[in-house]
């Protein structure tokens, strides 16, 4: 039988601070704070898996980047794990709210294509509808088409034979440009 025991939090994080590739204290640390982080993951992501992809991402950081020698006691540490599991999840969920912006790149904007109590008729949907697009460029109006169409951005960015993240730009550039148009109405 081996008398072989695994390291103290505080022993982990001075070996850590000279020696970037001692297993074991890299476990006293994984053991320690994957749950902890994983908690502070789950309270700002949609589901579990997400919260782990958070974790495994935290620690991925925290092997690269952190300065073990800064840290003077546990509770410290602990303070700089969890602000980087938060604002890592944080970025994870500003990520998905974009990529879902960009999938959906005119639902802010579906009002404008709906009649409202701001027009009369059919024919003042189509007046306006025919300025606004009188305003874009040829370019503008094909992804105007194309999104109407109900178009992924991947499936626009293969129908131009542009990158995915080109008509991405392209996109965003639109609604904007929609939407100073719509304010100038």
């Amino acid at each position: 039988m081996s008398d072989v025991r695994s390291p103290t939090l505080s022993e982990a994080l001075r070996t850590l601070s000279k020696r970037r590739d001692d297993r074991a204290a890299w476990e006293e640390l994984y053991s320690t704070y994957w749950r902890f982080v994983v908690a502070i993951a789950s309270r700002y992501t949609t589901d579990f898996g997400h919260a782990e992809d958070v974790a495994q991402d935290v620690f991925l950081r925290i092997a690269r980047y952190c300065d073990f020698e800064k840290f003077s006691d546990d509770h410290m540490f602990r303070a700089y794990v969890g602000t980087v599991a938060l604002n890592r999840a944080h970025d994870v969920n500003k990520m998905r709210r974009h990529r879902a912006e960009l999938e959906h790149p005119l639902t802010d904007l579906s009002d404008m294509a709906t009649p409202s109590s701001d027009f009369q008729d059919e024919v003042e949907l189509k007046n306006t509808v025919d300025w606004l697009m009188g305003k874009l460029t040829k370019s503008e109006i094909e992804l105007v088409r194309n999104l109407a169409k109900g178009l992924t951005l991947g499936e626009i960015a293969a129908a131009l034979s542009n990158d995915y993240g080109t008509v991405a730009v392209r996109v965003y550039r639109l609604r904007q440009r929609l939407k100073q148009l719509r304010r100038k109405m």
